[in-house]
């Protein structure tokens, strides 16, 4: 449970970095209403969590990058407009998501006889 949450403190900390580091960039895009999406193209692909673009889904996919999309979602939502739009994940995803997220934790673990 520590590593989990140590991930997740780690992914809060990090969490879109790129808003700030690369701020003239991102201000490019958003002063277009992401019309020019060239921040917005590399950020999928620097980050974790934008689930919803089939380009940001991670190959190792796993429940904590879930729960950091979810939050994403969840408060960019209820701070731009007061709700939240459907949040969906294929079955495939998820289940891929699962399995990763078992192999993740496998991979922490050191057995001492």
């Amino acid at each position: 449970m520590a590593f989990f949450i140590g991930y997740l403190h780690a992914a809060s900390v990090r969490h879109d970095y790129d808003k700030l580091t690369a701020i003239d960039w991102f201000h490019s895009d958003f002063t277009t209403g992401f019309k020019e999406t060239g921040w917005w193209n590399n950020h999928r692909m620097i980050h974790r969590h934008h689930l919803a673009q089939p380009d940001g889904v991670p190959i190792d996919l796993n429940l904590l990058d879930v729960l950091e999309w979810i939050a994403d979602c969840v408060m960019a939502g209820m701070g731009r407009s007061g709700s939240v739009y459907p949040l969906e994940m294929s079955n495939d995803d998820l289940q891929r998501a699962l399995q990763n997220t078992v192999e993740l934790l496998k991979s922490q673990v050191n057995v001492q006889e």
